[in-house]
């Protein structure tokens, strides 16, 4: 039924004349021979070419040999692959080179199976170049790299095209090259839509680094992905500083939350007269992470300005962000509690202690103790008792386990609940009172215990 194959060729279906290249390729015979040839290297269907260039690798003819090698340079990807898969077998002195040249294919699924192909016929590279095509083509970027600069040239047909995953280790292993050729590679790479792709560029650009890298890197803290500006920052804070605070500053009212407090966090790396008002305004950020990246910056900063934002702090609702600021302060000066700044801060203190929150309240009267001004009113507390360094020291201890009364981990309310308990002081009391209805049935136990340990006082 060859017969019907040749006249369904002629159809104006793609549908009836991929089932003659089926029918076609059970048949042997010149006619068919030339009809399959016709439809490799003419027909306007991609998918009837490449079922005719499939068909024709199955005969083990010689005459296919040359329409097989001529389907490589087919424009179609799906046409390419099958022609090198009909090239395996075929002899290695007719088909290498060309097969070699396919390991340079913009398509990695042909580049692939050209080096399957190679490697079916015997064959191995023979010198640096041909090994590194053939490592990019079965994708082991990573050999590729090894080579150095001569690597570079043959990383462009990764980057044109192929899946992402393998963009990006592509990218990755251009960083590791020391070479002024590779900015042509990465540079572009920044512009990609897909966001993967220009973190590995801008991490493979500060690799580089250079003043050519920081030029380029630049523009991305304005990229539209909040992702992109994150990595962005923290790979510049690496090469540069003066040239990024301007920048820098503007980002800290970036909408993106992970944006500031990369921002901040990059802050405290720069030296400049700005800085230490920028992130003394952060403070009042509504993101407990982007506060406490501001509050460590500038300890980090070691600047005395700072001693008076960093008093403040303390009566910030996170703990985390009170315990940062008595860190940074000790960072700045160990004797900060009798500087002129720390002490201008008693006044804002004290209105401060009207805070709701309990551990609030401690700690600025721990603060104020410090200062040498302790409240005139202290919850639960004798102002007129003179405070050794036991009684300080107590009270530290006090505070800390009154804020873990709010920790998430029911653990350590527990912990916390009863520690309360065998301090046997007074003061505790409301705070437990107050977390009676913890969800944690064993904490609610611990909390009545404690309570009435407390009233036995």
């Amino acid at each position: 039924m060859w017969w019907f194959g040749l006249l369904q060729l002629k159809s104006d279906k793609v549908e009836a004349r991929l089932q003659a290249v089926q029918r076609l390729a059970n048949s042997t015979g010149p006619s068919v021979f030339k009809a399959l040839s016709a439809a490799a290297s003419g027909d306007p269907e991609i998918s009837v070419r490449a079922a005719a260039v499939a068909a024709l690798g199955r005969e083990d003819l010689e005459e296919s040999t040359p329409v097989l090698l001529q389907a490589l340079r087919d424009p179609a990807p799906e046409v390419r692959a099958a022609a090198v898969e009909g090239l395996k077998g075929r002899p290695a002195n007719r088909v290498s080179s060309a097969l070699f040249e396919a390991l340079k294919d913009f398509d990695p699924n042909v580049r692939n199976r050209a080096a399957h192909a190679l490697e079916s016929l015997g064959w191995r590279p023979a010198n640096r170049k041909e090994e590194v095509w053939f490592s990019v083509a079965r994708g082991h970027v990573g050999r590729a790299a090894a080579a150095g600069p001569e690597a570079i040239e043959t990383f462009q047909v990764i980057l044109d095209g192929s899946p992402c995953s393998l963009q990006v280790a592509a990218i990755q292993a251009l960083g590791t090259i020391a070479d002024e050729r590779v900015f042509k590679l990465l540079i572009p790479a920044l512009k990609s839509p897909d966001h993967s792709i220009c973190v590995a560029a801008i991490q493979a650009l500060s690799n580089v680094g250079g003043a050519k890298a920081v030029d380029s890197l630049l523009p991305m803290f304005r990229h539209q992905d909040h992702r992109v500006r994150v990595v962005a920052i923290d790979a510049l804070i690496q090469l540069e500083t003066q040239k990024i605070v301007h920048p820098l500053l503007h980002l800290l009212n970036d909408p993106m939350w992970d944006v500031r407090c990369a921002a901040a966090t990059a802050l405290g790396k720069v030296r400049d007269p700005q800085v230490i008002d920028a992130l003394a305004a952060t403070l009042q950020d509504p993101d407990t992470d982007v506060r406490e990246a501001a509050v460590i910056s500038l300890g980090r900063l070691h600047d005395s300005r700072a001693i008076g934002p960093l008093v403040m702090a303390h009566t910030d609702p996170e703990s985390s962000v009170r315990r940062a600021a008595a860190a940074s302060l000790q960072l700045i000066n160990p004797r900060w509690p009798q500087t002129e700044a720390a002490k201008r801060m008693s006044a804002d203190l004290r209105r401060a202690m009207e805070a709701s929150d309990t551990a609030v309240r401690y700690t600025i009267m721990l603060l104020l103790n410090q200062l040498g001004q302790a409240p005139a009113e202290a919850p639960g507390h004798d102002t007129a008792t003179v405070l050794t360094a036991a009684t300080q020291k107590h009270n530290r201890i006090f505070s800390i386990f009154i804020e873990l009364l709010g920790d998430t981990d029911a653990d350590v309310r527990l912990a916390a609940v009863k520690s309360l308990g065998r301090l046997a002081d007074p003061r505790a009391a409301s705070s437990l009172a107050a977390i009676q209805s913890d969800p944690d049935v064993v904490v609610r136990r611990a909390i009545a215990e404690s309570l009435q340990s407390l009233e036995a006082t």
